[in-house]
């Protein structure tokens, strides 16, 4: 018998003894609950087959482009912004696109980059603001975001902000 309730699972096993001889006292009959059987931390067994890893690049994940949308950045107008971002259940990074922040703002397209079985990933960011095309740390601003799955049809669009507080401080060697 197993019950979930509130996220909880529990399994009980019932196992019947009964008496089997004239031998055996009569309070060996009678039920008995083992806990123990059906645990769903339990070992496999020895002689199971393995069950084989799914593949890092698994093509058949649902892949989106990925739009990051980049508003507010006029401190840096003209220089060139790159993203990247990472599945972080897979560790398969995605990426990067650069484009140079006109009026503040950029869009960066990251063709089939978002599995839209995902709750999300983690976006890079960095700004050349010197111009010599590499992240130099304390020179070069970089940031942190999260890319949260919409579900919606079509591709995946975050809209990165300067100045928001959901965009965090990180170092040019997370953002290259």
């Amino acid at each position: 018998m197993t019950s979930r309730r509130f996220g909880v699972s529990l399994s009980l096993s019932l196992v019947i003894v009964t008496g089997c001889g004239a031998s055996h006292a009569a309070d060996d009959a009678g039920l008995v609950l083992d806990a123990r059987a059906n645990e769903p931390d339990a070992a496999p067994s020895a002689d199971a087959p393995p069950v084989p890893d799914a593949p890092l690049d698994d093509a058949s994940r649902p892949r989106v482009d990925l739009i990051v949308e980049l508003r507010g950045f006029d401190a840096y107008e003209g220089d060139r912004a790159t993203v990247h971002a990472t599945d972080t259940s897979i560790g398969e990074r995605h990426g990067p696109a650069s484009a140079t922040l006109v009026g503040g703002d950029a869009d960066l397209v990251l063709p089939g980059a978002f599995p839209r079985d995902l709750f999300g990933e983690l976006g890079q960011l960095w700004i050349d603001a010197d111009g010599d095309g590499a992240c130099l740390d304390g020179t070069d601003p970089s940031f942190g975001f999260f890319i949260n799955n919409d579900f919606e049809e079509g591709p995946e669009r975050v809209t990165v902000t300067a100045g928001d507080p959901m965009l965090t401080t990180s170092t040019c060697a997370e953002s290259e």
